[in-house]
């Protein structure tokens, strides 16, 4: 891979956070890390968040790499396992949306709730007006309090903090309670915090003398403080708040100590190992070049003869948020005022946000590879929008254009 700056230098760089490092890192590894993600997940918006995450977790830890190949294998190696992970919890959800009640029992529930505690709970308030055992499976805090931490851990992930923000909402006021099921059976880990909040809080319900006057239904946080009455709300408040403290931080430190397991640091990898991994991803990024150099020689249309003659409107495009061709843009705009060229309006726009009156768009190769929506519009293919030289070509076909000429 080529880069502006001598290979040392850019890694320097890299480490110290500085933003142009990562400009040139996103420009050179980001399409071939999309490409390498949808081999093994195929929905191209994740495969976009998963290497979005890596870069953007590579940018604020200010990882250190003493070596281009330690690099390489960590850009890669992050984006394999990012995707096997998302691959299983994929499949354990699938498997949820499908299990029947015999697998439900799995977490005893059912059984516990309707088959034990509501009768001897009915049986207990019929003597006493109350009973803690309509309390005990019916506590929204323990998977509230799962689904917080996850939150927490994922919260630089826009896709799963959506996600997980809906879970607990639905889990807390909603009162479905199998809405967690799915992530612990993605990481049975998180059973043990589970445990131990719903402990805490039984704890807590039997020391304050907690109760409900009957069934609760569903296991809301509004249901239960309803038929907790103006005598008992407050502590069993206080029962469901603690339950879901002690799982949060619970799952949270299980997550960051798994997490922190997961990542074997450079140093301790065998060089043996490293060369081998590094080979094999040599040989597969090798195919994937030359994949995407097909698939850009295949797809791109001819550029009609006049559109030189009637440009008004360029547009740069590349994936929103992170992409690159902002800066390309700007390059863009000065060679054009230093060729003495006006009347050309040059914007920049996401694959999904392109403007129908744009002329003509700039897009980079492999980018224009893997977005089809974009073979059906008139484009100009360049290597990098770091290349000045691409904007130099670009440049003399609308002199040759504005001269009578051809391209």
């Amino acid at each position: 891979m080529s880069s502006q700056y001598p290979v040392p230098k850019w890694i320097e760089q890299l480490h110290a956070g500085k933003e142009e490092a990562y400009r040139i890192l996103f420009d050179e590894y980001y399409q071939m890390l999309c490409v390498f993600a949808m081999k093994y997940i195929k929905d191209k918006e994740v495969a976009e968040d998963i290497v979005q995450d890596i870069i953007l977790e590579l940018y604020s830890r200010r990882l250190r790499f003493n070596t281009p190949v330690a690099l390489k294998s960590f850009l890669f190696l992050s984006v394999k396992n990012r995707a096997l992970n998302f691959l299983r919890r994929q499949r354990a959800q699938e498997h949820y949306l499908s299990i029947s009640v015999e697998e439900e029992s799995f977490f005893l529930n059912n059984i516990m709730n309707h088959g034990i505690l509501v009768p001897l709970g009915m049986s207990q308030a019929e003597q006493t007006g109350g009973s803690l055992l309509f309390l005990l499976e019916t506590n929204p805090g323990p998977g509230l309090g799962m689904l917080l931490g996850l939150l927490l851990y994922k919260r630089k992930n826009v896709k799963r903090r959506q996600e997980l923000a809906t879970a607990a909402f639905t889990q807390a006021i909603g009162g479905i309670h199998e809405v967690y099921f799915p992530f612990v059976l993605a990481d049975l880990g998180l059973l043990l915090p589970l445990i131990v909040g719903g402990v805490a809080g039984s704890i807590w319900f039997s020391v304050f003398h907690c109760e409900t006057a009957g069934v609760i239904s569903p296991g809301s946080v509004l249901t239960i403080l309803i038929m907790a009455g103006r005598s008992s709300m407050l502590p069993v408040l206080g029962g469901i708040l603690v339950s879901t403290a002690v799982s949060g931080v619970g799952s949270y430190l299980y997550l960051c100590w798994r997490g922190e397991r997961k990542e074997v640091p450079q140093s301790e990898i065998p060089e043996s190992e490293k060369q081998e991994e590094l080979e094999k991803e040599n040989t597969e990024m090798s195919g994937l070049e030359r994949e995407l150099e097909t698939a850009s020689e295949q797809e791109e249309k001819p550029m009609p003869e006049n559109i030189y003659q009637n440009l008004h409107k360029i547009g740069f495009v590349c994936n929103g948020g992170m992409g690159s061709s902002a800066m390309g843009a700007a390059l863009f705009r000065r060679a054009l005022k230093t060729a003495g060229i006006t009347g050309i309006q040059v914007g920049v726009y996401a694959a999904d946000l392109i403007e129908e009156d744009i002329d003509l768009i700039v897009c980079q190769k492999e980018f224009y590879a893997l977005n089809p929506q974009l073979h059906e519009k008139v484009c100009h293919v360049i290597a990098g929008f770091t290349d000045r030289e691409e904007y130099t070509k670009l440049i003399q076909c609308i002199q040759d254009a504005q001269n009578g000429g051809t391209r």
